[in-house]
């Protein structure tokens, strides 16, 4: 069913702000304003929604920033997007907004361009009061997103699951290169070829969920190749041994759990981890 869209005011014209300011013009919406910290704040009034799209320390200061400016209005809804901050943030002393909530998209934004095509179909997560949650939930539709509601006191946990899975992976990959390269791996093919590996897992993941995504030598028990990875690791880098050894172990938990495997079957993998 269609509904009507508010005009939106966006501050914050960073990337997540400019990436949203053209998709929800692609959407229908009418984006009254774009501004930064020193640009005319007043077309913001004229908004039904403001999103501020600045960084997470800076959620509450620029809000009440903005209300002793006089640009809000109490008939505003108003939404800010980080995945950490809560959205009781978007409150002052002396206005209180129509509705509010944090909508945190779990998408990493390194480049306008390529977020804005990636936008649709991403999971947005999404904390805040009723209004604030009821009117997110028809933005989220409008660009082609999911929500999933994240109670206020879970904000913290569901942040570093986000940065696990992103920032996470980065340093994962970067290991994995250091790996490579300091074995003698030489071109620039691997780190494309590592990144399409990722890929391929994600894509798996997405489709089949976590544990039924599992492949590997550890999920097959063989503890011979194992072996023969932690030798790599003893002589060339010895600074990733201990976070590859926490990984076995979660290797062997999850296959065991899911019933991948007797736990018979993953012993000499954990008794090269002892």
């Amino acid at each position: 069913m269609s509904h009507a869209r508010p005009s939106v005011a966006i501050i914050g014209p960073g990337k997540v702000g400019r990436t949203l300011a053209r998709a929800l013009e692609r959407a229908g919406y009418e984006v009254v304003a774009l501004v930064g910290r020193m640009d005319d704040k007043s077309p913001v009034k004229r908004a039904g929604l403001v999103l501020v799209t600045v960084a997470d320390d800076d959620v509450a200061l620029v809000f009440s920033s903005l209300a002793d400016e006089g640009v809000l209005r109490p008939e505003q809804v108003v939404f800010h997007f980080s995945g950490l901050v809560k959205s009781c943030v978007l409150e002052a002393p002396h206005l209180t907004p129509a509705g509010r909530a944090a909508v945190h998209p779990m998408m990493a934004f390194a480049d306008v361009d390529r977020a804005l095509e990636a936008l649709p179909g991403i999971t947005y997560g999404v904390e805040g009061d009723g209004r604030g949650i009821e009117e997110a939930r028809r933005l989220v539709e409008d660009l082609g997103g999911k929500v999933v509601i994240v109670p206020a006191e879970a904000k913290a946990a569901y942040h570093l699951a986000c940065v696990m899975a992103s920032n996470g992976l980065v340093a994962m990959m970067d290991a994995a290169e250091e790996v490579g390269r300091s074995a003698g791996v030489q071109g620039e093919g691997l780190v494309s070829g590592l990144a399409n590996l990722v890929l391929g897992t994600a894509g798996n993941v997405s489709r089949l969920g976590i544990r039924p995504a599992m492949t590997g030598p550890v999920v097959r028990g063989d503890s011979e190749t194992v072996a023969r990875h932690l030798e790599v690791l003893e002589k060339g880098s010895p600074g990733i041994l201990e976070a590859y050894k926490l990984l076995l172990r979660r290797f062997v938990k999850m296959a065991t759990e899911s019933g991948r495997g007797d736990p018979d079957l993953y012993q000499p993998i954990l008794d090269l981890i002892e």
